[in-house]
């Protein structure tokens, strides 16, 4: 049984996905605000994927990209599981779930290199959280200190 059989499968994926795109966006907003609890929160995440500390610091400045990046996944998979759930058996994704689908999947492309630029150079400075937009990007700090990623 594949995804097109079993549209309330996809909608549980993406359901799943749009509550994680909630939870980000709740923290990039309270991040935004300075809250050391969020920062706490998203040192800790990160801390999953990097040991590295200054790149664990510049992830953390592209929360509010990530967020963003996340929502048109969420959006593009509840709409195209709707559209399998509502259509005959067998049938394909109507021609406004596909154009969703694929807004959703540029919404992500433009959130993760977003994210990449912010975290290797802190630009564009206004998605970048304003106590967080005078330190330098992660690449600056590799390049001044002379050393190179281990990540």
């Amino acid at each position: 049984m594949g995804l097109r059989s079993n549209p309330y499968l996809i909608l549980t994926i993406f359901g799943l996905w749009t509550i994680m795109a909630l939870i980000a966006t709740y923290l990039a907003f309270r991040l935004w605000r300075s809250d050391p609890k969020a920062h706490q929160i998203l040192d800790a995440a990160y801390g999953a994927l990097t040991s590295d500390d200054d790149k664990r610091r510049a992830m953390i400045r592209g929360a509010l990209a990530v967020s963003l990046g996340s929502w048109g996944p969420a959006i593009a998979g509840i709409t195209i599981g709707v559209d399998l759930a509502r259509s005959a058996p067998g049938s394909v994704i109507s021609a406004q779930a596909a154009v969703v689908g694929a807004v959703g999947i540029l919404i992500l492309a433009v959130g993760l290199l977003l994210d990449w630029t912010i975290t290797n150079y802190n630009r564009p400075k206004p998605l970048v959280p304003p106590r967080l937009r005078n330190e330098p990007g992660f690449r600056d700090v590799k390049r001044l200190r002379g050393t190179r990623s281990k990540d």
